[in-house]
């Protein structure tokens, strides 16, 4: 993976440049959205890119027992380490973004088709009993929900996830030989307002 910045990763995520990878399943191929997206990291990959672990030198030893107990402080916000449901989390993730894009193929004139009919034109018709709307599109969108007491770590697993293995923004120059000058944005972390409110919403996504 190219970076567009390197070394740049943050909560906002990492901007790189599309490198394509071949694809097993047919419904992906010839999709540079999909072809874009990193390949699937195994459990022990998932493992070393996401774990974290305090800092320690020999030195510390050494240190009184107050300077040793405020090190102990730090271990709770350094020390990080996945489980096997969170390899799961990951997965349901990856399938979840890939299908997505299945009806999301810049190249395919129906996708394209949407933009000249207009979007307010396609959601005031809906779609048909096969599940087209007026462009003739059939969305793959996927959803996922995790529900849990507050505090258990449900967003920052995910945030995790998506700071390490997803790019956020990928910059598209050319796909096999032909120019393709378009960003795909990848993912977008958005908080809900405390006050619950839909313009407060609506400015947490713009900001």
């Amino acid at each position: 993976m190219n970076l567009w910045n390197e070394g740049q990763q943050n909560l906002k995520g990492i901007h790189c440049m599309a490198t394509y990878k071949s694809q097993i399943v047919p419904e992906n191929q010839g999709n540079p959205f999909i072809e874009a997206i990193p390949n699937r990291v195994d459990i022990d990959g998932f493992y070393d890119r996401l774990h974290s672990v305090p800092k320690f030198e020999e030195g510390f030893l050494e240190l009184d027992i107050e300077d040793r107990l405020e090190l102990v402080q730090q271990i709770k916000p350094s020390f990080w380490t996945p489980l096997p449901a969170h390899y799961e989390k990951y997965r349901g993730l990856y399938n979840m973004i890939k299908i997505g894009y299945q009806s999301r193929n810049p190249l395919n004139a129906v996708y394209n088709r949407q933009f000249a009919i207009g979007w307010d034109k396609i959601l005031e018709k809906g779609i048909d009993e096969k599940g087209s709307n007026l462009a003739g599109n059939i969305q793959t969108a996927q959803s996922l929900a995790e529900i849990g007491l507050s505090g258990m770590g449900k967003s920052k697993i995910y945030e995790r996830i998506l700071n390490n293995l997803f790019p956020q923004v990928i910059h598209h120059r050319d796909y096999k030989g032909k120019k393709l000058l378009m960003t795909q944005v990848v993912w977008l972390k958005i908080e809900c307002p405390s006050g619950k409110s839909l313009g407060a919403l609506e400015i947490s996504i713009l900001l």
